[in-house]
């Protein structure tokens, strides 16, 4: 099974009328993101590449197929981390994904329905504005150590199982951390 995950697409880029629209496309595993190298993390940042490089790009449009948006990180994909210096090596390479992110030249709008997990948070965070639906879910189920919070990893200020729930929209105008707003009005 995971010979055929590596050779299926796990993202989707369009460029129509000035949007790029990066889409997860894993609804059968959730959306799960995935770390391995050619995986969901490295498709992201192609399609965003891909995007930025298109001089009919005005923005981007992230979101999901399915009913969830994501349902967090590929526990099955992914390498596993033994030692210390394998779980920094991978704490600083999804440091650089997610800095990646917030240095894209074209705002990024992420669009979440059903579950934003772990993650999945943490890929909304940090997007420019994240448009929830009323379906929305957000939450850090794992505990992350103190220091990964500090880091930009788990903004969760009310703990690392308390869930925001949407509506929500969220604006980050310095890119680093998002001001979560919760919108009075339903966002279909």
């Amino acid at each position: 099974m995971a010979d055929e995950q590596d050779t299926e697409p796990e993202v989707r880029l369009t460029i129509v009328d000035g949007v790029a629209e990066i889409v997860l496309d894993g609804p059968k595993v959730m959306n799960a993101i995935s770390a391995r190298p050619g995986g969901t993390r490295d498709q992201l940042l192609a399609a965003l590449t891909a995007a930025e490089a298109d001089p009919t790009a005005g923005c981007v449009l992230l979101r999901a197929e399915g009913k969830n948006s994501c349902g967090g990180g590929d526990l099955t994909g992914n390498a596993r981390r033994e030692t210390a210096g394998e779980d920094l090596l991978f704490l600083e390479t999804a440091d650089a994904f997610h800095d990646r992110l917030r240095a894209s030249r074209l705002p990024v709008v992420a669009a979440v329905q059903g579950y934003g997990l772990g993650a999945g948070l943490t890929l909304a965070s940090c997007c420019d504005f994240v448009i929830a639906g009323a379906t929305a879910r957000f939450a850090y189920p794992e505990d992350l150590p103190l220091d990964h919070r500090r880091r930009g990893h788990g903004r969760d200020e009310g703990g690392a199982r308390s869930p925001v729930r949407g509506p929500v929209v969220a604006v980050s105008r310095t890119r680093t951390a998002p001001t979560w707003l919760f919108a009075p009005a339903t966002i279909a």
